[in-house]
């Protein structure tokens, strides 16, 4: 069993939070990035980030920063009207593929969720858990939709987004 995350400093608090804000500042900036929008609450340790998507036109990410942790929490999707069983078979089946995330149910939507300890934030690791939750919705979300909202939704290819071209 692991050891559970060890309470941080106000040091370490402040150094997360430098970190998050100038990884989300960086790659907003990135003009092939994928990182459309992003924010803080000025009063929490809580980021909005917004990502361009393919089958999901915009992916909406939450990072929040705790005592131990920082939680990651991306609305994958609403709660599917029909098939439900169907709908959530296939994400628990797509649990075990997954690496870092796992799917979750909430009040209002499907969520994927994440979490690491405040001792292993930097720039990779910011940037693998962004990229997983971009790279999980845009491989399962057409599929679920088209599951749990069967004759509403359909797939729609959209064109190349800039962040996917090659560089001349």
């Amino acid at each position: 069993m692991s050891e559970p995350y060890k309470l941080a400093t106000p040091q370490e608090i402040s150094n997360a939070r430098y970190i998050i804000q100038s990884y989300l500042s960086k790659s907003y900036n990135d003009p092939q990035g994928i990182i459309a929008d992003y924010d803080k609450d000025p009063f929490e340790d809580n980021w909005y980030v917004r990502m361009h998507g393919i089958s999901k036109e915009a992916i909406t990410l939450w990072l929040i920063l705790k005592q131990r942790s920082l939680f990651l929490e991306c609305h994958f999707m609403p709660l599917p009207e029909v098939n439900k069983c169907q709908c959530y078979e296939y994400l628990l089946k797509k649990n075990n593929s997954l690496v870092g995330y796992k799917f979750s149910i909430g009040e209002t939507a499907v969520y994927l969720i994440s979490h690491i300890a405040i001792s292993q934030i930097s720039y990779q690791e910011l940037d693998r858990l962004l990229g997983s939750a971009w790279s999980y919705t845009e491989a399962f979300f057409a599929t679920a939709m088209e599951i749990g909202f069967k004759g509403k939704y359909r797939y729609r290819p959209k064109s190349i987004p800039v962040f996917w071209r090659q560089k001349q």
